[in-house]
């Protein structure tokens, strides 16, 4: 598969579906928990607040910091973050 970049609202819907995902699943943020240990990254992740902007950054660099434990569980297949069809959708027509 080619890898193509994202644009900027692509890279905040990610942000935001990974964001959800891992704020309704209790299985995948105990898994979380124990990779950022075992990586040694104390603060986790941080959800997107009403103000938005200012959230939106902090949200993202959240989810950056965790990318390390965040790679290694989806790539030993732990966890699964489901991507919904419009950004698949959008990308492949973009090819």
């Amino acid at each position: 598969m080619l890898y193509m970049p994202l644009t900027c609202p692509q890279t905040i819907w990610v942000v935001r579906r990974a964001l959800k995902f891992f704020s309704k699943s209790t299985f995948a943020n105990a898994h979380l928990k124990i990779m950022r240990q075992k990586h040694q990254i104390s603060r986790g992740l941080v959800s997107i607040g009403k103000t938005r902007f200012g959230t939106l950054y902090f949200a993202g660099a959240s989810v950056q910091r965790c990318l390390p434990p965040l790679r290694e569980l989806c790539g030993k297949r732990t966890i699964t973050i489901p991507v919904s069809d419009s950004l698949q959708t959008q990308r492949s027509t973009t090819a």
